[in-house]
C-alpha cells in the first residue's frame, strides 16, 4: 500500500476504477461459466435420457421374447450419436442382454454392474441409466456412456469468446476511466497547482478555479477564502509597516526600539 499512496490521484482513480471493473468482469465470467457448464451438463443428460428411452421401449419386445440380435440391431442405431462410446441392455436380473461398443474404440469396454436410475459425471465420461419398464414393471435397464468432448470443446470456444470479451472490455473501460477519471482529478489538481504556486512565489494574490458545487468546489471555496484573508492580513502588515518606517526615518528625535529579548535599538 505504500507503493499505492505514493502514486498521482489520477494513477490512483485509475487503479481504483480498473480493479473494480476487472474483479466485477472476472466474477460475472466465473458466473456465466458455471452456469454454461451446469447448463450444458442438463442438456448432454436430457439428451440421453431421451436416447436411453427410446432404446428402451423399443427393446421392450426384444427382452420379452429373448430376441438378442433384436436388441443388438436398435442398439447400432446409435452409430449415429458420435459421443456414446459403450451401450447395453441389461435383463432385470442385471446380466448383459445386448451391448454396442463405438467401431473407432480399440480397447474392449467392460459393462459395469447395473445400477438403479440416475446418472453420474467423472472426467471424461458421463454415466446414465435408464429401467425398461412393462405394464408398470421394470424388465430391464438400458445404460450409455458418454464422452464429454463436445461440451468441453463448447465450454472451450465460449472461454475464448469470454476472454476476448474481457480484453476489449479491459480496453474500453480503461480508455473510459482515463477520460471520466478527469472529472474528479482535474479540480483536486488545478487547487494542488494553485497550492504550490501559492507556496512557491508567496503569492496570495492568486485563487484556485472552482469547477463545480461538490465537496471539492466548497474545498476550493474555503482555500481562497483563506488565500484572501492572508492576503488582506498581507496587505494590512504592509501598510503598517511602511507607516512605521516613515515615521521612524523622518522622526528628529531619539527612538528606541526593544525586542521580545530585551535587546534595543535607538535612531
Amino acid at each position: 500500500m505504500l507503493g499505492f499512496s505514493n502514486l498521482t490521484i489520477k494513477q490512483k482513480l485509475i487503479w481504483i476504477i480498473m480493479s473494480i471493473c476487472s474483479v466485477t468482469l472476472l466474477l460475472t465470467c466465473a458466473v456465466y461459466i458455471t452456469y454454461q457448464q451446469y447448463s450444458l451438463r442438463q442438456h448432454r443428460v436430457q439428451n440421453l435420457s431421451v436416447q436411453a428411452r427410446i432404446i428402451g421401449d423399443n427393446c421392450k419386445a426384444s427382452l420379452s421374447f429373448d430376441a438378442v440380435s433384436d436388441a443388438v440391431d436398435i442398439l447400432k442405431a446409435l452409430r449415429a450419436e458420435s459421443s456414446i462410446l459403450f451401450a447395453c441392455v441389461y435383463t432385470n436380473e442385471g446380466e448383459v442382454f445386448a451391448r454396442y461398443q463405438r467401431e473407432d474404440v480399440e480397447r474392449q469396454i467392460l459393462p459395469p454392474a447395473m445400477k438403479e436410475e440416475g446418472h453420474e459425471f467423472d472426467d471424461h465420461y458421463v454415466h446414465l441409466y435408464k429401467p425398461i419398464l412393462l405394464d408398470g414393471e421394470r424388465i430391464g435397464m438400458v445404460y450409455l456412456r458418454s464422452d464429454l468432448r463436445e461440451m468441453q470443446r463448447l465450454l472451450h470456444r465460449n472461454l475464448q469468446i469470454i476472454v476476448l470479451v474481457l480484453v476489449a472490455a479491459g480496453i474500453v473501460a480503461y480508455i473510459l476511466t482515463r477520460r471520466l477519471q478527469r472529472v474528479i482529478s482535474k479540480p483536486i489538481l488545478c487547487l494542488a497547482q494553485t497550492a504550490q504556486v501559492v507556496s512557491e512565489k508567496k503569492d496570495y494574490s492568486v485563487r484556485a478555479d472552482k469547477l463545480g458545487n461538490d465537496e471539492v468546489g466548497v474545498l476550493v471555496d474555503a482555500f481562497n477564502d483563506m488565500l484572501k484573508q492572508i492576503e488582506t492580513r498581507e496587505a494590512e502588515l504592509r501598510e503598517s509597516e511602511m507607516k512605521f518606517r516613515t515615521l521612524y526615518e523622518s522622526s528628529t528625535d531619539a527612538v528606541v526600539l526593544l525586542d521580545e529579548n530585551g535587546f534595543f535599538d535607538f535612531n
